[in-house]
């Protein structure tokens, strides 16, 4: 059931709430304070999450760009869990994986496929749009969700390492104009934060 509610309480989101959204496990825990510190993209997040409501209710989304392991994902599923709290439906979908869904058309559960998920959840985040071989099919099939979800006022997270400047290259011009009307753009900056993942678990080794 949709509450979405200004003004009520959020609820605890549950490891089956994260399951049902089909957020990958290694997202569950993110919270606010692992997105880089004073970064475009940690101001973004706080913005959003304490504005979840009205957003979800106005259509509003977030194009993450940057380079890979700045945290772009972390950012969309923190979103992801605010809207969660708030009664919002969300479904994550990664773009190697968005030709094989749209083809074969799996149940989500008994009430939907997955496509018709897609179309219909409050939240959709579409990480890496660019990967999954065919990039013009992705491309087109990226454009249509874009344009069919702004048009029925659903919000989008794209999470992209194409550079903001090269972006238009991929989605188009059309649907660039329109996800500028109903997106907020914001380049991820910082370190690497594979990287320092990579480092702890090198020290982890190195102590045995």
């Amino acid at each position: 059931m949709r509450i979405l509610i200004p003004g009520r309480q959020p609820r605890s989101v549950t490891p089956r709430d994260l399951q049902r959204a089909k957020i990958p496990k290694r997202w569950w825990d993110v919270a606010v304070s692992g997105v880089p510190k004073d970064s475009p993209q940690q101001r973004a997040v706080k913005q959003y999450i304490e504005n979840v409501v009205d957003y979800l209710r106005r259509g509003v989304g977030i194009v993450f760009t940057g380079e890979h392991g700045r945290g772009k994902t972390s950012a969309a599923v923190v979103c992801a869990k605010a809207a969660i709290a708030h009664g919002g439906r969300v479904l994550y979908v990664s773009g190697g994986d968005l030709k094989s869904v749209m083809i074969e058309k799996p149940e989500f559960d008994e009430y939907e496929t997955v496509p018709q998920r897609i179309r219909s959840v409050d939240l959709l985040i579409l990480d890496d749009p660019d990967r999954g071989g065919d990039t013009t099919w992705n491309r087109q099939v990226s454009e249509t969700v874009l344009r069919e979800r702004s048009g029925n006022g659903r919000s989008t997270i794209v999470c992209s390492a194409i550079p903001a400047t090269d972006i238009q290259r991929f989605f188009g011009h059309g649907a660039v104009s329109l996800m500028k009307e109903s997106m907020v753009w914001v380049t991820c900056v910082g370190p690497d934060l594979r990287d320092d993942a990579g480092a702890h678990l090198t020290k982890e080794f190195d102590a045995r």
